[in-house]
């Protein structure tokens, strides 16, 4: 994923539109990032059950203890993304 123009968001940044609700709670490997507008040490995908979308969430310190889930304004207009997110579907 490439942003061109992020344009008004707001909230938290998350990926959109997975083609099933999840029927438990997942994690996604990313194995690319760039162009974020904040530096975060360690960063992953989570979709929660029932959801049809994932939240970009990190660790922004190596002393922290809990991730955090990245907002719209830690992405810029050019950010880019490669990842993968597999998670059992719900019935």
């Amino acid at each position: 994923v490439v942003l061109s123009a992020k344009g008004t968001i707001t909230g938290n940044a998350m990926i959109g539109a997975l083609p099933f609700a999840a029927g438990g709670t997942s994690a996604g490997t990313i194995g690319f990032i760039g162009a974020l507008a904040t530096s975060w040490t360690w960063l992953t995908l989570q979709i929660d059950s029932g959801n049809t979308y994932a939240f970009l969430r990190g660790i922004i310190t190596a002393a922290a203890t809990a991730t955090s889930t990245l907002a719209t304004a830690d992405i810029t207009n050019t950010t880019s993304l490669r990842f993968f997110i597999g998670y059992p579907a719900s019935a």
